[in-house]
Protein backbone atom coordinates (compact mmCIF):
# COMPACT_ATOMS: atom_id res chain seq x y z
CA UNK A 1 0.00 0.00 0.00
CA UNK A 2 1.80 3.29 -1.05
CA UNK A 3 2.32 5.55 2.20
CA UNK A 4 1.26 9.57 1.88
CA UNK A 5 4.44 11.39 2.65
CA UNK A 6 3.91 14.81 0.89
CA UNK A 7 2.49 17.99 3.39
CA UNK A 8 0.55 20.39 1.20
CA UNK A 9 2.29 23.93 0.86
CA UNK A 10 0.36 26.94 0.00
CA UNK A 11 0.42 28.01 -3.75
CA UNK A 12 2.02 23.94 -5.29
CA UNK A 13 -0.43 22.27 -6.90
CA UNK A 14 -3.71 24.05 -5.44
CA UNK A 15 -3.36 23.77 -2.04
CA UNK A 16 -3.99 27.40 -0.30
CA UNK A 17 -4.51 28.52 3.30
CA UNK A 18 -8.05 28.11 4.66
CA UNK A 19 -9.61 31.75 4.95
CA UNK A 20 -11.57 30.87 8.04
CA UNK A 21 -8.65 29.23 9.84
CA UNK A 22 -5.20 30.10 9.22
CA UNK A 23 -3.91 26.65 10.49
CA UNK A 24 -5.21 24.50 7.81
CA UNK A 25 -3.43 24.40 4.55
CA UNK A 26 -4.80 21.83 1.81
CA UNK A 27 -6.51 22.06 -1.89
CA UNK A 28 -9.83 20.44 -1.01
CA UNK A 29 -12.06 20.33 -4.76
CA UNK A 30 -9.30 21.46 -6.31
CA UNK A 31 -7.91 18.74 -8.69
CA UNK A 32 -6.49 19.27 -12.27
CA UNK A 33 -7.97 22.69 -12.82
CA UNK A 34 -6.61 26.45 -12.44
CA UNK A 35 -7.90 28.46 -9.62
CA UNK A 36 -7.41 32.24 -9.64
CA UNK A 37 -7.14 33.90 -6.29
CA UNK A 38 -5.90 37.75 -5.93
CA UNK A 39 -2.94 37.96 -3.55
CA UNK A 40 -1.84 41.69 -3.43
CA UNK A 41 -3.34 44.78 -3.74
CA UNK A 42 -2.20 48.07 -3.54
CA UNK A 43 -4.96 50.73 -4.04
CA UNK A 44 -2.49 54.01 -3.18
CA UNK A 45 -0.04 53.72 -6.02
CA UNK A 46 -2.00 56.41 -8.24
CA UNK A 47 -1.08 58.68 -5.91
CA UNK A 48 2.55 58.13 -3.85
CA UNK A 49 4.76 56.53 -6.19
CA UNK A 50 6.79 57.14 -9.57
CA UNK A 51 4.51 55.51 -12.30
CA UNK A 52 1.20 56.90 -10.76
CA UNK A 53 -1.17 53.78 -10.58
CA UNK A 54 -2.98 51.58 -8.62
CA UNK A 55 -2.27 48.00 -8.83
CA UNK A 56 -3.15 44.36 -7.93
CA UNK A 57 -1.81 40.50 -8.52
CA UNK A 58 -3.63 37.48 -9.32
CA UNK A 59 -2.36 34.05 -8.42
CA UNK A 60 -3.08 30.65 -10.23
CA UNK A 61 -3.19 28.34 -6.94
CA UNK A 62 -4.71 25.29 -8.93
CA UNK A 63 -3.16 22.62 -10.87
CA UNK A 64 -3.83 24.03 -14.63
CA UNK A 65 -3.23 26.81 -16.31
CA UNK A 66 -5.76 29.52 -16.75
CA UNK A 67 -5.91 31.83 -19.73
CA UNK A 68 -7.05 35.41 -19.10
CA UNK A 69 -7.61 36.33 -22.44
CA UNK A 70 -10.82 38.35 -22.53
CA UNK A 71 -11.28 38.78 -19.09
CA UNK A 72 -12.14 41.92 -17.39
CA UNK A 73 -11.93 43.62 -14.00
CA UNK A 74 -13.74 46.18 -11.77
CA UNK A 75 -13.98 47.51 -8.41
CA UNK A 76 -16.61 47.78 -5.55
CA UNK A 77 -19.43 47.95 -8.42
CA UNK A 78 -18.81 44.52 -8.73
CA UNK A 79 -20.91 44.71 -12.13
CA UNK A 80 -19.78 43.12 -14.95
CA UNK A 81 -21.31 45.71 -17.43
CA UNK A 82 -19.23 48.16 -16.11
CA UNK A 83 -16.16 46.07 -15.91
CA UNK A 84 -13.02 46.68 -18.08
CA UNK A 85 -11.09 44.64 -20.35
CA UNK A 86 -7.49 43.01 -18.96
CA UNK A 87 -4.72 43.94 -21.65
CA UNK A 88 -1.48 41.46 -22.19
CA UNK A 89 -2.31 38.49 -20.47
CA UNK A 90 -2.58 35.42 -21.88
CA UNK A 91 -2.13 32.08 -20.03
CA UNK A 92 -1.82 31.98 -16.19
CA UNK A 93 1.17 28.57 -15.23
CA UNK A 94 -0.22 26.77 -11.63
CA UNK A 95 1.69 28.75 -9.46
CA UNK A 96 2.55 31.97 -11.47
CA UNK A 97 1.78 35.37 -10.37
CA UNK A 98 0.73 38.27 -12.73
CA UNK A 99 0.48 41.97 -11.93
CA UNK A 100 -2.24 44.05 -13.20
CA UNK A 101 -1.80 47.95 -13.17
CA UNK A 102 -4.42 50.87 -14.00
CA UNK A 103 -2.75 52.38 -17.25
CA UNK A 104 -1.03 51.99 -20.33
CA UNK A 105 2.19 49.80 -21.55
CA UNK A 106 4.12 53.01 -20.52
CA UNK A 107 2.64 52.93 -17.02
CA UNK A 108 3.60 49.26 -17.23
CA UNK A 109 7.05 50.04 -17.97
CA UNK A 110 7.42 52.76 -14.73
CA UNK A 111 6.15 50.60 -12.71
CA UNK A 112 9.10 47.65 -13.93
CA UNK A 113 11.72 50.33 -13.28
CA UNK A 114 10.44 51.59 -9.67
CA UNK A 115 10.46 47.95 -8.78
CA UNK A 116 13.21 45.85 -10.38
CA UNK A 117 15.58 48.79 -11.82
CA UNK A 118 16.74 47.75 -15.34
CA UNK A 119 15.52 43.77 -15.51
CA UNK A 120 12.18 41.93 -13.91
CA UNK A 121 13.01 39.05 -12.37
CA UNK A 122 12.68 36.21 -14.95
CA UNK A 123 9.22 35.19 -15.67
CA UNK A 124 7.98 38.66 -14.95
CA UNK A 125 4.60 39.48 -16.37
CA UNK A 126 2.52 42.55 -16.03
CA UNK A 127 -0.49 43.59 -17.82
CA UNK A 128 -2.99 46.41 -17.94
CA UNK A 129 -6.40 47.97 -17.48
CA UNK A 130 -8.18 50.88 -17.96
CA UNK A 131 -11.35 52.65 -17.74
CA UNK A 132 -14.12 55.07 -16.18
CA UNK A 133 -14.86 54.28 -12.36
CA UNK A 134 -12.37 51.35 -12.07
CA UNK A 135 -9.89 53.53 -9.79
CA UNK A 136 -9.18 51.92 -6.22
CA UNK A 137 -9.93 54.02 -3.46
CA UNK A 138 -7.39 53.72 -0.53
CA UNK A 139 -10.05 54.16 1.85
CA UNK A 140 -12.38 51.42 1.17
CA UNK A 141 -12.55 49.07 -2.33
CA UNK A 142 -12.80 45.82 -3.86
CA UNK A 143 -11.19 43.77 -6.74
CA UNK A 144 -13.31 41.55 -9.11
CA UNK A 145 -12.66 39.40 -11.92
CA UNK A 146 -14.94 37.70 -14.70
CA UNK A 147 -14.27 35.66 -17.09
CA UNK A 148 -15.31 36.38 -20.64
CA UNK A 149 -18.71 35.00 -20.20
CA UNK A 150 -19.16 37.47 -17.47
CA UNK A 151 -18.79 34.90 -14.26
CA UNK A 152 -17.44 36.22 -11.04
CA UNK A 153 -14.74 34.08 -10.73
CA UNK A 154 -12.86 35.83 -8.02
CA UNK A 155 -12.64 39.27 -6.08
CA UNK A 156 -11.25 40.89 -2.46
CA UNK A 157 -12.41 43.98 -0.12
CA UNK A 158 -10.50 46.04 1.60
CA UNK A 159 -10.81 48.78 3.82
CA UNK A 160 -8.00 51.88 4.69
CA UNK A 161 -4.75 51.11 2.75
CA UNK A 162 -1.35 51.67 4.74
CA UNK A 163 0.45 53.76 2.01
CA UNK A 164 3.28 52.30 0.10
CA UNK A 165 2.83 48.72 1.77
CA UNK A 166 0.68 46.43 -0.15
CA UNK A 167 -1.80 44.59 1.30
CA UNK A 168 -0.44 40.57 1.71
CA UNK A 169 -3.30 37.96 0.34
CA UNK A 170 -1.24 35.07 0.19
CA UNK A 171 -3.36 33.32 2.84
CA UNK A 172 -6.56 33.84 0.00
CA UNK A 173 -8.96 35.89 1.75
CA UNK A 174 -11.59 37.58 0.78
CA UNK A 175 -11.42 40.99 3.18
CA UNK A 176 -7.75 41.86 3.18
CA UNK A 177 -6.45 43.19 6.45
CA UNK A 178 -2.61 41.90 6.27
CA UNK A 179 -0.40 44.36 5.21
CA UNK A 180 2.74 43.45 3.22
CA UNK A 181 6.46 43.07 5.29
CA UNK A 182 9.95 42.86 4.17
CA UNK A 183 11.03 39.62 4.28
CA UNK A 184 7.60 37.31 4.77
CA UNK A 185 5.76 35.92 1.81
CA UNK A 186 8.66 37.49 -0.60
CA UNK A 187 8.07 40.93 0.39
CA UNK A 188 10.86 43.64 -0.47
CA UNK A 189 11.34 46.92 -0.78
CA UNK A 190 10.99 48.34 -3.94
CA UNK A 191 14.57 48.82 -6.22
CA UNK A 192 13.92 52.51 -7.12
CA UNK A 193 11.63 53.92 -4.34
CA UNK A 194 12.76 53.23 -0.80
CA UNK A 195 9.50 53.52 0.75
CA UNK A 196 7.14 50.74 -1.37
CA UNK A 197 7.37 47.06 0.11
CA UNK A 198 5.57 44.60 -1.51
CA UNK A 199 6.16 41.57 -3.62
CA UNK A 200 4.58 41.89 -7.07
CA UNK A 201 5.16 39.31 -9.31
CA UNK A 202 6.14 37.10 -6.63
CA UNK A 203 5.35 33.38 -6.93
CA UNK A 204 3.45 32.76 -3.49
Amino acid sequence: MPVISTLSVAGTNGAFVAPGDANQTGSPGIGNVGRLIITEVAAWGSSNTPYLADWFEVTNIGGAAVDMTGWKMDDNSNDFTQAVAINGIGSVAPGQSVVLIEGTSTTASSFVTAWFGATPPAGFVIGTYSGSGVGLSATSDAVNLFNPAGVHITGVTFNASTTNFSFDNTAGATALTTVSAVGVNGAFTAANDSKEVGSPGTTH
